[in-house]
């Protein structure tokens, strides 16, 4: 099994788009909050943001020429804040393995590579978004430490709008 890392191109939209999309199903099924129809401009966006800044990075997992995940990163420069150091934090804002090649540490060496990237960039700590749905040990594995939790209620007026 070989596997082969590489930063987005312009022709790779439509995989990108199929698999975030996916990703973005798997969140729902868990999430009120998350829109029944999910507008293509978030795609768009989120893609032509890792074609196009410094700071937003979309790395592809290929076997055999086929993309069979992404990890979508980002690094987040504070300055001058009131609270915080001056300071550049990466965040892996998204992994995701396409289901038939989970369980074979392709997600763990994805992983390892997009950390590789952001700290080739000198950030100084790294963050990994997890969703409370995901039931995996998978950041504890990879020796992340849980941060901070933010929690939900649900009001009368959460009305979900499609």
């Amino acid at each position: 099994m070989t596997i082969k890392f590489r930063e987005c191109t312009k022709e790779d939209f439509i995989s990108f788009k199929t698999m975030m999309s996916s990703l973005d199903s798997s969140h729902k099924k868990f999430s009120s909050s998350i829109k029944n129809v999910i507008d293509n401009e978030r795609y768009i966006e989120l893609f032509y943001k890792a074609l196009n800044s410094v700071n937003f990075f979309l790395t592809f997992a290929e076997q055999n020429n086929e993309i069979i995940g992404f990890s979508y990163s980002k690094i987040n420069h504070i300055k001058n804040s009131y609270l915080f150091k001056d300071c550049s934090i990466g965040e892996i804002q998204y992994l995701y393995i396409q289901k038939e090649h989970r369980l074979n540490q392709i997600g763990r060496l994805l992983l390892e590579k997009t950390e590789l990237s952001l700290k080739e960039q000198n950030v100084s700590e790294i963050r990994l978004r997890v969703y409370s749905s995901n039931n995996e040990s998978f950041p504890e594995k990879a020796n992340y430490e849980e941060d901070y939790k933010v929690f939900r209620k649900k009001t009368i007026a959460n009305t979900v709008y499609n």
